[in-house]
């Protein structure tokens, strides 16, 4: 299919306009040409520009884009990465806020539904936008067995901060540095918040609140929601896709 048809599509899927963000979402470099293989990473890093071109595709589609407000001078790393861009022949396509926030396919509605949660609802105001999850399990679980399935789930390791003996029953879901929405969590009474970033500020208001945290890293927490787009559009317009997992471990 050409390149700006499915870029279109994607725009509106993701809702692009509707956000207030600092990344430029949407297509940040190219022009049309037909899309055969698309590659997807959560960055726009030179590896994943090398990887991308390894395997011949002509669409990088990404989490963590290449431009953003204000935007940069083309010179260094940003320039680098533009010419490989370029000299692969590769389009680039991001998708920040509004890809966390999707209802089916962001990342923090996918990592609420691998775990189990039910009841969801919009969670984490951010520039005036709900881009994450809160819901219940249906059964409460013990801290140490959400843990367990958080890194099963992202294969990654997690931190959790929780007193061992309380259950957990209500959970509130925001992909990379979430930490922003621990007030709003102790507000609605969320037994436990789950983010990517650890966040040193969020220890103490948390331990004082009563609020359990769990830090499953920024890259692992951000890997779902490109998968599961990568999914959807290999299912919906029959393109070959592939996701290039280059983990920061951060």
């Amino acid at each position: 299919m050409k390149l700006l048809e499915l870029t279109d599509y994607l725009d509106e899927y993701l809702g692009s306009a509707e956000y207030e963000d600092s990344s430029l979402n949407g297509l940040q470099v190219g022009d049309d040409r037909d899309i055969i293989k698309v590659a997807l990473a959560v960055d726009c890093a030179q590896q994943s520009i090398e990887a991308a071109g390894g395997i011949g595709a002509q669409l990088l589609l990404v989490h963590h884009g290449l431009l953003w407000t204000p935007s940069s001078r083309i010179v260094g790393y940003i320039y680098r990465r533009i010419k490989a861009l370029m000299d692969y022949n590769i389009a680039l396509y991001a998708s920040h806020l509004p890809l966390d926030a999707h209802p089916e396919v962001g990342n923090n509605a996918q990592l609420a539904k691998g775990l189990g949660l039910v009841s969801l609802s919009p969670f984490a105001e951010y520039h005036g936008k709900n881009i994450g999850f809160a819901g219940r399990f249906r059964k409460p679980k013990k801290p140490t067995e959400v843990q367990g399935a958080v890194g099963d789930l992202l294969n990654c390791q997690v931190t959790l901060i929780a007193d061992e003996k309380e259950l957990i029953e209500k959970v509130g879901v925001v992909s990379g540095g979430g930490a922003f929405a621990l007030d709003e969590a102790i507000s609605q009474g969320i037994d436990l918040l789950i983010v990517g970033e650890p966040s040193h500020e969020a220890y103490h208001p948390a331990l004082e609140s009563g609020l359990a945290l769990l830090f499953a890293g920024h890259y692992a927490t951000e890997t779902l929601g490109v998968k599961a787009l990568g999914g959807h559009i290999a299912q919906k317009f029959k393109l070959e896709t592939q996701f290039l997992d280059i983990p920061t471990g951060l």
